[in-house]
């Protein structure tokens, strides 16, 4: 199975980058995939982290958002145009060691011209890159998933034989996360108009499933709301999260987004540019 490094910037795609990997787990086991919210510890030097995580990666994916060469500094300079961008520095390390480096074009991104890369990473532009739609997302992730390590196939039953009871009843009420649907619907911008387009499920019923009673305990599982398994899939095939809304208190990726739901999740107050996950503790 080969080891896979994640680039992202932040500030472009970090829901996507944190999806991703969630398959990617799945499929090679967490030992095989690095993301730097997830795989570095509190008080380790993350710059020595993860350029020894790069340099044991086989393969590095590039997720790239709408914003990925837009995103500036102070200054308003492109940060891909700072030596010392973190983005930069990754890629390029991956480009220079021979490294498998694959774009990753999310959100309806295209791969620009080689002359809007800085000199490292112009090679990038010249790579097969690999589109997911957030429409097809699961169906994109694995076709990646096979590229980078096909499944094998199931030894064939033998005749006569039970098949296997499926793991979940699509008819059997399901447990969704309330706090988990808002989230995944505002990084999407989509209204509950939208959303009952997109899935033929009622804007009362949507509305009453994002409903939360008082207080902001995101990881208490009696908060949830009650659906059917099939309601739940179409929600996570609009909003891109396949087996996302489900998830209980085991969940890392819940903690990461408590901090947003309890600044920007009630109240009415407005949405920073940057609240899209926790606070980062490196600025691409």
């Amino acid at each position: 199975m080969p080891s896979v490094f994640i680039s992202y910037r932040r500030d472009d795609s970090q829901s996507e980058a944190l999806l991703l990997k969630d398959a990617l787990v799945r499929r090679l086991g967490a030992g095989a995939v690095f993301l730097d919210t997830s795989n570095i510890a509190p008080g380790a030097v993350w710059p020595t982290q993860l350029r020894r995580e790069l340099a044991k990666s086989d393969v590095v994916l590039a997720v790239i958002g709408p914003d990925w060469f837009i995103v500036h500094d102070d200054a308003g300079r492109r940060r891909i145009d700072d030596e010392e961008d973190w983005v930069r520095q990754e890629l390029a390390g991956g480009l220079a060691s021979g490294k498998t480096v694959i774009p990753v074009c999310v959100c309806g991104t295209k791969m620009a011209p080689k002359r809007y890369f800085p000199l490292p990473l112009q090679p990038l532009a010249d790579r097969q890159a690999f589109e997911i739609r957030m429409a097809y997302w699961d169906q994109d992730v694995k076709a990646l998933l096979d590229l980078l390590a096909p499944e094998e196939r199931p030894e064939t039953a033998p005749a006569g034989s039970q098949p296997a009871a499926p793991l979940v009843d699509p008819s059997r009420p399901q447990l969704v996360n309330p706090y988990k649907l808002f989230y995944f619907r505002s990084n999407l911008k989509l209204s509950f108009t939208a959303l009952e387009a997109q899935t033929g499920i009622p804007r009362t019923e949507l509305r009453d499933l994002e409903r939360t009673p008082s207080g902001r305990n995101v990881l208490e599982i009696s908060r949830f709301r009650s659906c059917s398994q099939a309601t739940i899939a179409r929600l996570e095939a609009a909003l891109g999260c396949p087996g996302r809304l489900t998830a209980g208190k085991d969940d890392d990726f819940l903690t990461q987004y408590m901090d947003f739901y309890r600044l920007y999740g009630g109240g009415g107050r407005k949405r920073p540019r940057d609240a899209r996950g926790p606070m980062a503790t490196r600025t691409s």
